[in-house]
């Protein structure tokens, strides 16, 4: 009889060894998921300013291509004054207008009805705008 009792209570240790080692195991496994999930987000979050960078990167080198490309025409004509001034006063006065009409909202057809810009200018304008903003609403 004696025997039977040290057999039974070495199954119950023994069983509520194994169900501590089960929950041991289950709050592990827990842990890593959330890292996981974490690890997850912060990538998706990495990728998104990625793409983010790469969109606006891809505004300011077509903007730049279509200023270079008006330079080179503006250097082509005839004209008393130096092509590059020239085009240098045209762009303030459209970029003055443009801005104004990225802050009360105009999108980027409107940019390009009203001000004869091409479609990389005035994503620029409006990327510029929106940067201005921020860094206003920071301050």
């Amino acid at each position: 009889m004696h025997y039977l009792t040290g057999f039974a209570t070495s199954l119950i240790s023994l069983s509520s060894i194994m169900l501590v080692a089960t929950a041991v195991t289950a709050i592990i496994a827990m842990i890593c998921m959330v890292a996981v999930l974490k690890g997850n987000r912060r990538e998706r979050a990495r990728d998104a300013e990625l793409r983010r960078l790469q969109a606006e990167l891809k505004i300011f080198t077509d903007a730049a291509m279509t200023v270079g490309a008006r330079l080179v025409r503006a250097e082509r004509m005839p004209s008393s004054v130096s092509p590059a001034a020239a085009v240098a006063r045209q762009s303030m006065q459209v970029s003055d207008k443009a801005l104004e009409l990225a802050q009360r909202g105009a999108g980027i057809d409107d940019l390009v009805a009203a001000c004869d810009l091409s479609r990389s200018e005035a994503g620029l304008v409006l990327a510029l705008q929106r940067r201005s903003a921020t860094v206003r609403s920071a301050a």
